[in-house]
């Protein structure tokens, strides 16, 4: 541990910075919170297209929140036993193909969901 001393806070912050930098950029670029965060853009124009109530549309966040919960520890696993580039290249194949599964659900709410 580091003592509390001026000299010592700022030699942390010298030694960490990268740290924080990579670590702000990953959360503002990341895929993870795209979904959450940009739902509240889709909520007026997928209510007018399939005539779904706000509660239907938000209730995506709910199911998404859900399935993060689920798999993160089974993930996590997975990356302790076959490695986190394995799970990463995986992820950056398995993305798209859920995104194109996502703009072929049309008007049912559990595809919307899922």
């Amino acid at each position: 541990m580091i003592p509390d001393t001026p000299h010592a806070v700022s030699r942390e912050f010298a030694l960490g910075w990268p740290s924080v930098l990579i670590a702000a950029l990953a959360i503002s670029v990341g895929m993870t919170g795209i979904g959450f965060y940009s739902l509240g853009l889709f909520v007026k124009p997928l209510q007018a297209e399939f005539g779904w109530s706000r509660a239907a549309v938000s209730g995506a966040a709910t199911f998404q929140q859900f399935g993060i919960f689920l798999s993160a520890p089974i993930i996590g696993r997975l990356a302790d036993r076959i490695g986190a580039r394995t799970i990463a290249i995986a992820s950056y194949i398995a993305t798209p193909l859920a995104l194109i599964a996502l703009a072929q659900a049309g008007p049912s709410i559990p595809a919307w969901y899922g």
